[in-house]
């Protein structure tokens, strides 16, 4: 399970900050860059919606609202949240909550105003309970091809150390991946672990003269397969 948390990192783009957030009140507000991501995770049934904020660009200093700053998501306060030195904003769902509209208040009272959206879900094949590491197999997931911006990660984590391995699959109109034999061949015999996770990017409509992004995710309940 450790290494499960593992391949949540890794499939994340948003966990690379390491230094303190600094007050957005004290920066140039025009250099303000958003982040918006919108999450449903079926393990717990939840979706999550996170807004993240930095100065100057997506890998510039983390910022945290002070003053008349401040974010929702669909006319709701979103939390402060500061995890592993990371600042971000959040607010929980119960169940599948596809989209929304986050709204951002400067410290100067302007309002910008963003729409995410989940657009297609995954799943994994259908009869899917065992894999040969003796052969490339090809996963064929449940759910309609990749469309532009999109990219589907499978995590595939063994009992011991060091066997995680993580497979990515991009491309409009792809709807399969292939696993590699030399990379299945590194897998133990018995059941493994598998974590599935659809993500879209795409650019922020309202944004600041810095610029900003959004990012979706769709997680399916993980699943446990046996290696032969």
């Amino acid at each position: 399970m450790k290494k499960i948390c593992l391949f949540i990192l890794l499939m994340t783009s948003l966990l690379w900050s390491c230094t303190p957030a600094e007050d957005a009140a004290s920066v140039d507000q025009s250099r303000v860059y958003v982040i918006y991501e919108l999450y449903y995770d079926a393990n717990f049934d939840k979706t999550f919606a996170k807004a993240y904020f930095r100065f100057g660009n997506e890998f510039g200093t983390q910022l945290k609202l002070t003053g008349n700053s401040q974010v929702t998501f669909d006319g709701g306060a979103m939390i402060e949240k500061n995890v592993l030195n990371l600042t971000y904003y959040e607010r929980e769902f119960a169940g599948f909550k596809n989209t929304g509209n986050f709204v951002w208040k400067d410290a100067n009272g302007k309002e910008y105003t963003n729409a995410v959206t989940i657009t297609n879900t995954i799943d994994y094949p259908t009869n899917f309970t065992t894999i040969s590491k003796n052969n490339a197999f090809t996963f064929t997931w449940q759910g309609s091809a990749l469309i532009q911006g999109e990219t589907v990660y499978l995590g595939v984590n063994g009992q011991a150390e060091g066997d995680a391995r993580l497979f990515s699959q991009t491309g409009v109109g792809t709807t399969q991946m292939i696993l590699p034999v030399n990379q299945l061949q590194q897998l133990p015999n018995g059941n493994v672990s598998m974590i599935l996770n659809r993500k879209n990017f795409g650019t922020a409509s309202q944004v600041t003269g810095a610029g900003g992004r959004w990012e979706t995710s769709y997680v399916p309940k993980h699943k446990t397969v046996q290696v032969q």
